[in-house]
């Protein structure tokens, strides 16, 4: 057995201690690579499962879009629309004061279509996004011939809460063609 001079043993300790060292380096670097590649695999299986979900919800918006509007034969009344505003409000538990009025407006040829469309603004106070949302799904699914025409938001002055004010439309088509002279 031949024997190591103590000079070269005590040369190669602190060798040893550095190479311990970046042997621990490198482990703990391989684990937060381990650990960051984790957490990206789980971060892109969630972000593909939200383009998906993205991708349906905007073939639902596109099929939604291209089907015919339904045309009512008669125009109704006013009271019977609003008597609908109210009865969806009510589903969607939408309080009764936050509706402050409405403006019906007269029927608006379509041009070059025996169509006409009438429409009625509803105005909301203080509503909270959720709500407002649930009484749009709920008058349009109801009454498939009524349309959001078109939704403004506002905040109000002293908001204090998650509440908007709204400026809805809502309107639907009446068949009616020109009537030969």
């Amino acid at each position: 057995m031949t024997m190591v001079p103590r000079q070269e043993r005590a040369a190669t300790v602190p060798r040893l201690k550095v190479l311990a060292v970046l042997l621990l380096l490198l482990c703990l670097w391989c684990w937060l690579e381990a650990r960051a590649l984790t957490s990206n695999r789980s971060s892109y299986t969630h972000l593909t499962a939200q383009v998906e979900k993205m991708n349906a919800d905007s073939a639902a918006i596109r099929a939604l879009r291209e089907a015919p509007q339904l045309a009512v034969e008669r125009e109704r009344p006013n009271d019977e629309l609003l008597a609908e505003v109210r009865d969806a409000m009510a589903a969607a538990k939408v309080p009764a004061e936050s509706w402050i009025g409405n403006d019906p407006s007269p029927a608006m040829r379509i041009p070059q279509s025996p169509y006409k469309r009438l429409s009625v603004r509803l105005l909301f106070e203080a509503v909270d996004l959720k709500r407002l949302v649930a009484f749009a799904h709920e008058i349009v699914g109801t009454d498939t011939a009524l349309t959001i025409q078109s939704l403004r938001l506002t905040a109000p002055v002293n908001r204090k809460d998650d509440s908007w004010n709204a400026d809805l439309v809502l309107s639907y088509l009446l068949y009616s063609p020109y009537q030969e002279r």
